[in-house]
């Protein structure tokens, strides 16, 4: 793909949806109680190739601030529809239930467009940055997705449609919006985990940091990336808060090393993706980083090998075609959810998974309750997933119920609406 456009429009609040639709997005008529979710007609103000893996795009609009939840954004999921005819798309303003996701999903394809699903990365008065992990279409079989589409063409100007919570409705209620799921409580150690796809929820995770870690916590950061380019300087602990710009960490990597210099209490190891996609993460916890990870995580030395169990290898590999979730299995934050589905982010349901049936992915949400002092957070392939998950449980002695793990995409599976 050809380096994309770096620019920055003025008058950031201009959507450029119609007068109706943005009348629409306004508060709450007096008396009424909001909805969960909230759609908004965005304009791109800023396309930048930040690496060779990676584009981060700005989106305009002056009801993102209106958009949010009561705790900073972290891992937070939004959507974002590519493609829809005029006639498909979604309503702007406040969104309630599953009937708006029906009508959309029953539309044809081509009317409706694509959704896809994103971290917001960093966020300013009317304005959010999303990323892209960036892939050519030899990876994905001859043909790119509808994100990866128009990415390479991105242009400042652009419309796009960004569905997200409601910031009205989620700060009155007890629980966090359901599309977050980093959950540390008062955990002293921590570790993420990742490939790129994980990466712009990593770095939105540890800009926020500071406002919701407990006093002296540690981190520890272990990521893959295709190539050293794609490496970034990760905010620290002390950096500054939801909305600012990235702080960098306090030097460069060690040579030859892949080793990030210590920003603070924030230590990075950054790994190489081959073909099998995520796998490189699996392969080092087997060696020296696994080693360090249960030693920083138990507070003792390793006693000897450890085991990081790996899945059946499978033929086909569809990479991500953008970050982070190509197949989101909770179909949409802050929805009813139907009788036939296990209960999410509960102890029980964590207990009892073990694997998925099917195309069910892996995705469950852990909550470091105190007394525990220890909160590992795993996102990316599938399968590479499941077996880090076993690592840190069953190597590294963690409780489940403190590991977050979610799959972001599956090998062979394309994401559905």
């Amino acid at each position: 793909m050809e380096a994309a456009e770096s620019a920055r429009a003025s008058a950031p609040g201009a959507s450029g949806a119609p007068e109706a639709g943005r009348a629409a997005e306004r508060a709450p008529e007096a008396g009424r109680q909001p909805e969960p979710m909230r759609c908004v007609w965005a304009r791109v103000a800023g396309v930048e190739r930040r690496s060779p893996g990676f584009a981060r795009v700005t989106l305009a609009a002056e009801e993102f601030d209106l958009m949010g939840d009561s705790t900073p954004y972290l891992d937070c999921r939004i959507k974002i529809v590519f493609g829809a005819a005029p006639e498909g798309r979604i309503p702007a303003g406040e969104l309630g239930g599953t009937r708006w996701y029906t009508d959309w999903r029953d539309a044809p394809a081509d009317v409706r467009g694509a959704m896809r699903t994103f971290s917001i990365v960093a966020s300013r008065p009317g304005e959010i940055d999303v990323e892209f992990a960036l892939h050519d279409a030899s990876h994905a079989g001859g043909a790119l997705g509808p994100a990866s589409q128009w990415i390479a063409s991105a242009r400042v100007g652009d419309e796009l449609q960004v569905i997200g919570p409601n910031l009205a409705y989620w700060a009155a209620q007890p629980e966090p919006y359901a599309g977050t799921e980093f959950k540390p409580g008062s955990a002293e150690r921590i570790v993420l985990v990742g490939d790129a796809t994980a990466l712009p929820a990593i770095e939105s995770i540890l800009r926020d940091l500071p406002r919701v870690a407990a006093p002296g916590a540690e981190v520890r950061v272990l990521a893959e990336v295709a190539a050293p380019d794609d490496e970034r300087d990760l905010p620290s602990l002390a950096g500054p808060g939801p909305g600012a710009e990235r702080e960098p960490a306090s030097g460069p990597a060690e040579s030859g090393s892949g080793l990030a210099a210590a920003a603070g209490p924030v230590r990075v190891d950054w790994v190489r993706s081959g073909s099998d996609l995520g796998r490189s993460l699996v392969d080092a916890l087997g060696g020296r980083i696994g080693a360090e990870h249960f030693e920083f995580l138990s507070g003792c030395p390793t006693a000897g090998d450890l085991r990081v169990a790996s899945a059946p290898s499978e033929a086909s590999v569809a990479p991500p075609e953008t970050s982070p979730a190509l197949n989101e299995p909770v179909g949409i934050p802050g929805a009813p959810a139907a009788a036939s589905e296990a209960p999410r982010g509960s102890f029980e349901a964590s207990a009892a998974l073990d694997e998925p049936d099917g195309d069910a992915l892996l995705w469950e949400s852990g909550h470091a309750k105190a007394p525990v002092k220890t909160y590992v957070w795993v996102a990316g392939e599938q399968s590479a997933v499941r077996d880090i998950r076993r690592f840190y449980v069953r190597e590294c002695g963690v409780d489940r119920r403190s590991v977050a793990f979610m799959g972001y995409w599956k090998r062979g599976q394309a994401q559905a609406a």
